[in-house]
C-alpha cells in the first residue's frame, strides 16, 4: 500500500532548511508525524507492506522513525520502502539500510523536474541534494528506480541514462556527482526492484530456479558509454522461457531462451 506523506503543492515537500544554526520545517505534509506512526504500525499488524511516498527529508525522517518503531516492534519480515526522496540528506541511506529499508528512486524526473527540485532545496541548504543516489547506494541503501509515471518518462533506458548523466532537459547538470555507475543502475532495474517488490526470490536475476524472464539487448548497459543507453534496443524478450518478442530475423530465434554462461549480480 502506497501512503502519501507529503505533498508537492503549493508549498512543496517536507524538508528541514537551516538559517543562522537553527533547523525549521518547510513545505506541506499530508500526516503529523504521530499519524504517520500509527499508519505504519497498523499496516504492520494486519502484514500490509507499504511504500511511503516522502519526497523531502523531514517526510523521510518521519517515515524512518516510524519504520524503526515497526522494525523494533514487530520484527524484519515486512518490506518497507520509501518512495522517492527528491531532497533529501545524503546520510540519510545510512540509516534505510541498517534499518532494511528499500529506496524507490525517480531519477527519470530529474530530466523535467530537477529545477523545481533545487528551488525546493534551496541555495544555501548544502546538506541536501536533489537525488542523492550514489551516496544512497554507498550508504549501503538498496536502491531501485521506477518511473512514477504518468509524472516522468517510462523507459527504463531512458531513466539509466538520467541517473548517470544528471542532465536536465536544458542540458544542465544537476549535482553531478550523485551519478550512478552502470551496473549500480542495471541492479536498480532488476535484482533491487525484484526484491522491494517481494519477488528476489523467482525474478531479478538469471539463476537456476527463477523464472526465465530475460531481455536481449543490443549493447551491454554496464559497459557501453552512458549517452548511448538512450538508443538502447531490446532485441528479445523471454517471458518464463518463452519467446514474445523478436526485433531479429526469425532464423535467430527458437522459442527458447539464449544460453548464457555468466550472468551479471
Amino acid at each position: 500500500m502506497k501512503v502519501f506523506v507529503d505533498r508537492a503543492y503549493p508549498a512543496g515537500a517536507a524538508r528541514h532548511h537551516v538559517s543562522q544554526g537553527c533547523s525549521h520545517h518547510v513545505g506541506q505534509n499530508y500526516y503529523s508525524r504521530r499519524e504517520v506512526a500509527e499508519l505504519v504500525s497498523d499496516a504492520g499488524k494486519f502484514g500490509v507492506d507499504l511504500a511511503m511516498h516522502a519526497m523531502g527529508d523531514c517526510a523521510v525522517d518521519m517515515v524512518l522513525d516510524a519504520f524503526e518503531s515497526t522494525r523494533r516492534q514487530q520484527g524484519d519480515e515486512g518490506i518497507l520502502r520509501v518512495e522517492h526522496a527528491f531532497v533529501s540528506r545524503p546520510g540519510q541511506g545510512k540509516r534505510m539500510a541498517s534499518l532494511g529499508v528499500d529506496l524507490v528512486a525517480n531519477p527519470g524526473l530529474g530530466m523535467n523536474d530537477s529545477p523545481l527540485f533545487s528551488a525546493w532545496r534551496g541555495s544555501d541548504q548544502p546538506h541536501l541534494k536533489v537525488l542523492p543516489l550514489k551516496s544512497m547506494i554507498d550508504a549501503g541503501a538498496r536502491v531501485s528506480f521506477a518511473s512514477d509515471h504518468p509524472c516522468g518518462v517510462v523507459s527504463p533506458a531512458e531513466i539509466m541514462w538520467a541517473a548517470r548523466m544528471r542532465r536536465n532537459a536544458d542540458g544542465e547538470l544537476f549535482d553531478p556527482d550523485e551519478a550512478v555507475s552502470g551496473i549500480e543502475a542495471l541492479r536498480a532495474y532488476t535484482i533491487n526492484p525484484a526484491l522491494a517488490s517481494g519477488r528476489g526470490s523467482e525474478e531479478g536475476s538469471i539463476e537456476v530456479g527463477k523464472r526465465a524472464n530475460i531481455l536481449v539487448l543490443d549493447r551491454d548497459p554496464v559497459t557501453c558509454p552512458a549517452d548511448e543507453l538512450r538508443d538502447l534496443m531490446v532485441e528479445r524478450t523471454y517471458v518464463d522461457g518463452r519467446l514474445v518478442h523478436n526485433r531479429l530475423p526469425e532464423s535467430t530465434a527458437h522459442g527458447k531462451a539464449p544460453h548464457s554462461g555468466a550472468s551479471r549480480p
